[in-house]
């Protein structure tokens, strides 16, 4: 909470991981952060682009909303996301049980 940022803030007391975690600072503790945070990103590269992008927007437009405000816009993201090409690839993909080919991703990307 406020208090704690405050308290850390104004001693700059370090603190092991194990209680940046129950703080809620990280989610969780690795014993090699770099190869856990590759397989992090090799797990996020699978997805959609435009879909990750989509959720990121909507995350930062619904913070410090109510929920019915929150909830037109979820709306809202579903419907763009579920009209998007990547959409039509992900299911498409699915059926024939195999990798996707984003249309979002370049050519040169892949």
């Amino acid at each position: 909470g406020e208090r704690r940022t405050l308290e850390l803030a104004l001693t700059g007391r370090i603190f092991p991981a194990q209680e940046a975690k129950q703080m809620g600072l990280i989610h969780e503790i690795a014993p090699d952060p770099l190869e856990r945070a590759a397989e992090i990103a090799q797990a996020v590269a699978a997805f959609s682009p435009a879909t990750i992008s989509s959720g990121l927007v909507f995350s930062k437009e619904v913070r410090g909303k109510a929920w019915p405000a929150a909830g037109v816009i979820a709306r809202n993201m579903r419907d763009e996301v579920f009209r998007s090409a990547d959409f039509d690839e992900g299911l498409n993909a699915f059926r024939e049980k195999r990798q996707p080919r984003w249309p979002s991703v370049r050519q040169e990307e892949r």
